[in-house]
């Protein structure tokens, strides 16, 4: 029964369409009363919605939108200020629109030119991500944000050149004319309905796989394109457990590629760094490895005896290193 009625929320939102559908769905009529079981949480989400046109390249435009209504007065200081991360070796987020829909019936709509972008905080990995934040002033509870995030880009790369000022073609993935995502199913809020829509030429072919939970997907054609849509309702807090493993391998998550199957990105990227001759060992890395492996019969051994080393001796810290970064390298 729980699974018909995912699947047939998801199925009157995908024969509705569009990315405004999707931004405004909120406004159907339980955005103002909610369950009691949401009544103690500082913000609810009425959606949290991601629209993404894939071209024929690989790069992806994406509309991101979120409702968000506030539940008290800690929920009104959280959402005082609006953020957003990216990473500009590979994309560009700006904010579309904003519109405060206040508890007394008023509206106001934010003026999105004074965004802010800084450099967002960073531990460990410091490879220049930025955030986007733009303050909406004072809120109270009963105030629903409104919002719309125009990005371009992809998800992630272990290659790239350092970006050119308007210069589009660093949003191309490296994979020139493949699209990937990881698209977290979880939330740290109640979230009534969390949507990713996906559009690809006709052309194209993708591969998903939902982990760790399940959710309503769908396809249909429209405009002679492929449209993927996967939709869940009423998503809870995910909690976290002592000495727990990164969410990423235990919450709900939708992974995607168009590559023919799962190995296929791997086996470009060993390629890549094969040409380059990345495995080609300096003599002071063969001597040390030649020194841990001594003794050492099966290639498990070996493995483990290296992988322990490893672990046990060196510390990563990823830096910005301006032209070139990305790029592979010797070992």
């Amino acid at each position: 029964m729980r699974k018909t009625k995912l699947f047939f929320v998801g199925a009157v939102v995908l024969m509705l369409g569009g990315t405004t559908v999707h931004a405004q769905s909120w406004r159907n009529g339980r955005a103002y009363t909610l369950d009691k079981q949401y009544a103690s949480y500082p913000c609810v989400n009425l959606l949290d919605s991601t629209s993404v046109t894939v071209e024929p390249t690989g790069q992806g435009s994406f509309a991101v939108c979120r409702a968000v209504r506030v539940q008290n007065t800690a929920g009104a200081l959280q959402q005082r200020v609006l953020k957003y991360d990216y990473d500009p070796l590979t994309a560009a987020a700006t904010f579309k629109r904003v519109t405060i829909y206040h508890a007394d019936g008023t509206q106001t709509s934010v003026d999105v030119s004074k965004t802010c972008d800084y450099a967002a905080p960073a531990r460990a990995i410091y490879w220049g991500a930025r955030q986007i934040m733009l303050e909406v002033g004072a809120l109270k509870p009963g105030d629903i944000i409104d919002y719309e995030i125009d990005k371009k880009g992809f998800t992630y790369a272990l290659l790239a050149d350092q970006p050119q000022e308007g210069d589009d073609s660093r949003f191309i993935p490296p994979m020139r004319g493949q699209f990937y995502d990881i698209v977290p199913f979880w939330a740290t809020e109640p979230t009534l309905r969390k949507v990713y829509r996906v559009s690809l030429p006709s052309e194209k072919e993708i591969q998903f796989q939902f982990y760790q939970g399940d959710c309503a997907s769908s396809m249909r054609y429209e405009d002679g394109r492929k449209v993927y849509t996967f939709a869940k309702d009423e998503i809870m807090p995910f909690g976290r457990e002592p000495n727990m493993v990164d969410f990423y391998d235990a919450a709900p998550k939708l992974m995607m590629s168009t590559t023919a199957d799962w190995k296929e990105k791997s086996r470009w990227f060993y390629g890549v760094n094969e040409d380059y001759g990345s495995f080609t060992p300096i003599p002071e890395a063969q001597k040390k490895v030649d020194e841990l492996i001594r003794g050492k019969k099966t290639e498990m051994e070996k493995i483990a005896v290296l992988t322990h080393w490893v672990a046990d001796n060196i510390r990563y810290a990823g830096i910005t290193m301006g032209k070139g970064e990305g790029l592979p390298c010797t070992t």
